[in-house]
């Protein structure tokens, strides 16, 4: 039976789950901000196209150099550790994927042009019309984003053979995508073009073809962009703002083998503006975002078999109120602090952290 079997193949959307030893997993989604060699990153792009960053190694201030020169970059850029690399991504005025790697804490930055890389293998041109996301795949490098056609756009290189390649996984979407491996799944999760929450995924079993499906829920608003997290090869968990300002939780479960949705905003009274950034912390699923009343960075948070809470970041740490004036983004450090930054109102980067060791949230601007 095993070859009839095979030849008709599993039911449509079938969905492997996590087992022992993956590549996905201890794999976390690109951002903005990341932690290497227990040093402390962020990446920005300035007003003139350079890339910055800025770095705190635990000794005395944080550092600030900068990356790649102005005109480099439109946008804003994503990032993640490679072994002993960290690695950063971004659109570039030409519309092609730029990728730019260190084996440094800071210096040392090589830079090249994945889109015209990917030639060299065959693969076809395609460009970026938004920012990327990406991640680590065992030893493979990728990254995502949106093309000029709307269609979702993949980068991989394979370290072992030193081979970059490219290919197209097609669907109408919307605004920036978030990645992220789960177990021996690649995942893509972005906003269609019907406003629905779209999942794009590619699997080991079915090496030959990358799945689609919608996921049902409330409709995404005009210029969302959702968040995703892995919760201990587990929960495949997505956030995201629905069409009248509610913070929307999807997740899919490795046991039920279903997902599920849930309103965080009907449940906590807090709005969001703009897109929430999120991490795991132990047992903890966090969440962080622009109040849509007050402009304060709200901060939720879930304990598995517990309850959603939620405070008021802006409010809470001394030294008065600082809103974000953008989206933030966010760390777990090292399973001891809570890392956020955000834009505030001078352009400068804001930074909130809470510490295990004095249960205390505090602030500080890192530019």
């Amino acid at each position: 039976m095993t070859p009839v079997a095979d030849a008709v193949g599993r039911a449509p959307g079938f969905f492997d789950t996590p087992a022992g030893g993956d590549p996905g997993a201890g794999s976390l989604p690109s951002s903005k901000a990341i932690v290497f060699a227990k040093a402390q990153n962020t990446f920005t792009v300035q007003g003139d196209g350079s890339i910055l960053h800025t770095y705190y190694a635990g000794v005395g201030r944080y550092a600030t150099e900068v990356v790649a020169p102005a005109g480099s970059a439109v946008g804003q850029p994503t990032a993640y550790q490679s072994g002993t690399q960290q690695h950063v991504f971004a659109r570039g005025p030409d519309n092609h994927l730029h990728h730019w790697w260190t084996g440094a804490v800071s210096g040392g930055w090589v830079r090249d042009d994945w889109t015209v890389k990917a030639l060299t293998s065959r693969s076809p041109s395609l460009d970026l019309a938004g920012d990327p996301a990406g991640f680590l795949y065992g030893s493979q490098q990728h990254a995502f984003g949106r093309g000029t056609d709307g269609h979702l756009h993949h980068w991989y290189y394979s370290v072992g053979n030193n081979t970059l390649k490219a290919d197209d996984w097609g669907g109408q979407f919307t605004g920036t995508p978030s990645a992220i491996a789960f177990g021996d799944t690649q995942n893509v999760f972005a906003r269609a073009a019907d406003g629905s929450l779209h999942h794009w995924w590619w699997q080991h079993s079915d090496p030959n073809y990358v799945h689609q499906q919608r996921w049902a829920g409330p409709l995404l608003a005009p210029d969302a962009s959702p968040t995703t997290m892995d919760y201990a090869e587990t929960d495949l968990h997505v956030f995201a703002r629905d069409t009248v300002g509610h913070l929307q939780h999807w997740w899919y479960d490795k046991f039920a083998g279903a997902t599920n949705v849930e309103d965080w905003t009907v449940i906590t009274g807090l709005a969001i503006a703009g897109n929430p950034t999120s991490f795991v912390y132990g047992r903890q699923i966090h969440v962080l975002f622009r109040d849509a009343v007050n402009s304060h960075l709200d901060h939720i948070w879930y304990t598995i078999g517990g309850l959603i809470e939620h405070d008021d970041w802006s409010a809470t740490p001394p030294g008065g109120v600082v809103p974000p004036a953008g989206d933030p983004w966010s760390y777990n450090f090292l399973n001891l602090e809570q890392q956020v930054f955000a834009l505030d109102a001078t352009g400068h980067v804001h930074h909130w952290y809470w510490r295990q060791s004095d249960n205390t949230l505090h602030q500080d601007t890192w530019q």
